[in-house]
């Protein structure tokens, strides 16, 4: 699945906190008649798509999910099915651009071989030891990198062991602000279709995920949230100027009315 320059089509709203998106999907609950003593202020997380952002890792993802689970938010895990369909040509492309980074890595390394070799050794009285210590520091970087790259990828079973950090963790009960983080939920094949489907039936109120072809392939009542791992630093996107100019409409910059809002006088929609 993908929507070629489909980041074109969508609006950004900047600037917010999480007591921002609390205010927002709060009036989202009420308006949905939803709002009772304890309401599910629903986000659904792309969970592969986040574990990218905090360095795919289970235990920086269990923490991601309880911190939103801490500030009063239902989280709803979505994880990606064991199988693939064959035209998933994404998973592909990765696949091989990590074993080129595998390659490159080891090239990289007989290179820094050689050099090392160079600067210990005098059989050259030309060689210029300052810049084959330069040239070691740049190949060292780009190595890393390569290494980065073509071995630090996501766990395939990354729904099971999210589950078990997740119980580990109680993170299943709900928090002093109503919060709580459901059962992970395993997609038959992409989570992308059940993200989708569970907004369009209006189960979650906003999606937790970097993939821009979710709020353009729902449409323009879907609200995505693009950046969520810095607080003061949210953005939500829609493909709907007028969704995100009714998202802002909530906010207030009175301080008297709603102290931990009053960020929200900065955030700005482009």
């Amino acid at each position: 699945m993908g929507v070629s320059r489909g980041a074109q089509t969508l609006h950004h709203l900047r600037g917010l906190k999480m007591a921002n998106v609390a205010t927002i999907l709060t009036a989202y609950a009420r308006e949905a008649g939803v709002m009772d003593a304890n309401p599910q202020l629903t986000i659904d997380v792309d969970c592969s798509n986040a574990c990218f952002i905090v360095g795919k890792s289970v235990t920086g993802l269990a923490s991601l999910l309880m911190k939103w689970a801490n500030a009063g938010f239902h989280v709803v895990p979505i994880c990606d099915g064991h199988h693939r369909p064959i035209s998933k040509q994404a998973t592909n492309q990765r696949k091989a651009n990590r074993e080129k980074k595998r390659i490159m890595s080891l090239v990289i390394r007989g290179e820094l071989g050689e050099l090392r070799r160079r600067l210990y050794s005098n059989e050259n009285p030309d060689d210029n030891k300052e810049q084959i210590m330069k040239e070691i520091a740049e190949k060292e970087k780009e190595c890393k990198s390569a290494e980065s790259t073509a071995y630090n990828v996501i766990p395939t079973n990354l729904d099971n062991q999210l589950s078990k950090a997740l119980e580990i963790s109680s993170a299943h009960s709900f928090t002093p602000s109503g919060g709580s983080v459901a059962k992970v939920i395993t997609a038959e094949f992409q989570a992308d279709a059940v993200l989708m489907q569970r907004s369009l039936d209006k189960q979650s109120f906003m999606v937790m995920s970097t993939d821009g072809d979710i709020p353009i392939l729902v449409g323009d009542h879907c609200i995505a949230m693009k950046e969520f791992t810095k607080d003061g630093s949210i953005t939500l996107v829609s493909t709907s100027l007028a969704t995100l100019q009714s998202a802002r409409s909530h906010l207030t910059s009175d301080p008297d009315e709603f102290p931990s809002t009053q960020y929200a006088s900065k955030a700005s929609i482009v």
